[in-house]
C-alpha cells in the first residue's frame, strides 16, 4: 500500500495523477481520498526489486509528487468486499 501526497492539489494535477496511475499495471487499485493523503494505492509487484523500480520510475520521478509512504503487507488478517445491510 502506498500513501501519496502531491505538491499541488489542483484539479489538473489530480487528473494527471489519476491518468498516470491507470496506465501502470502494478497499480491494482487507486483511491483519491480526503485527509492527510491525496491518494492511496494498492500496488502489486513480484518482489522488492520490482517495487523499487516502480517507485523510482513512477513515484520518485513524478515532479508533482511531494511525499509517498509505503506499507508492506505482512499478513492478510481479513479481506472482505461485501457489504452487510
Amino acid at each position: 500500500m502506498v500513501d501519496v501526497i502531491l505538491h499541488k492539489g489542483s484539479s489538473k494535477a489530480i487528473d494527471r495523477f489519476k491518468i498516470a496511475m491507470q496506465s501502470h499495471p502494478e497499480v491494482a487499485q487507486c483511491y483519491y481520498v480526503t485527509g492527510t493523503y491525496d491518494f492511496v494505492l494498492i500496488v502489486h509487484t513480484r518482489d522488492t526489486q520490482h517495487f523499487e523500480a516502480f517507485s523510482k520510475n513512477h513515484l520518485m520521478d513524478n515532479p508533482n509528487l511531494k511525499h509517498f509512504y509505503t506499507h508492506v503487507v505482512m499478513d492478510r488478517v481479513k479481506v472482505s468486499y461485501g457489504i452487510t445491510i
